[in-house]
């Protein structure tokens, strides 16, 4: 399954079309005023899933509490459908440079995400720790965003299994929780084209590997098919 996040308003609004397979599934919605509103998939008018930002544990805002072997909290969403509670997503900072988010999906899914930039793209693998005595081996994911942009406008690619479509409401959230924090620029005031390079310094680096997407999406890149001649 390919999920593509294209931005279609940035500066006063955060707004995003969002494709599964090619097939238009519904509108993204980050907040416009600021990071800590709250965020929504949308469609024909009614909510698929709501995030609401969640304030932590006073003890997660001591700086640098890391430095002595603890580990920092941040960025806590609450997932809701409805009136119910379907899961959250929370940063977990484990050292300087070092971090990674979980997300609680239903009851019983968990999934650990690490983040790598590699020049002109930003990376983020998604691992599945559900099963018992899981560890970092099970990568179920990868999201793949392109840093250069027209107006601020993002464009994300999440390559998923597709043994993992059940879950894919609530990891289009987290692109858009994910470009929230990472990429959303609020009131500005720029036009053309930005042009960017960056890397990454993690011992983390390592369990993003952009050859995830080549192994078991091997037909696609980020721009679409390889062999544009390709109908399936």
């Amino acid at each position: 399954m390919i999920i593509e996040v294209q931005q279609t308003a940035s500066s006063i609004k955060q707004e995003y079309d969002v494709y599964v397979d090619r097939d238009y599934y519904c509108q993204g919605i980050n907040g416009r005023l600021h990071k800590y509103q709250d965020i929504g998939l949308v469609r024909n008018g009614e909510s698929i899933l709501h995030g609401d930002h969640q304030r932590l544990h006073w003890k997660h805002y001591i700086p640098f509490k890391y430095l002595f072997g603890s580990v920092n909290l941040s960025r806590g969403l609450e997932l809701k459908r409805g009136n119910e509670c379907t899961g959250s997503f929370i940063r977990s900072r484990t050292g300087f440079w070092d971090y990674f988010y979980g997300l609680s999906v239903g009851n019983d899914r968990f999934f650990r995400c690490y983040t790598r930039s590699i020049g002109s793209y930003d990376y983020v693998s998604v691992y599945d720790l559900s099963f018992p005595g899981a560890v970092e081996t099970e990568q179920i994911a990868l999201l793949e965003t392109y840093l250069t942009v027209v107006d601020n406008k993002y464009k994300f690619k999440l390559y998923l299994l597709d043994e993992y479509a059940e879950d894919k409401d609530e990891l289009i959230m987290f692109v858009l929780y994910y470009a929230n924090y990472h990429f959303t620029e609020r009131f500005h005031m720029s036009r053309g084209t930005t042009y960017t390079k960056a890397w990454s310094f993690s011992k983390n680096n390592q369990k993003v590997d952009p050859g995830w997407r080549n192994v078991h999406f091997p037909n696609e890149n980020f721009f679409g098919k390889v062999d544009p001649y390709d109908l399936t």
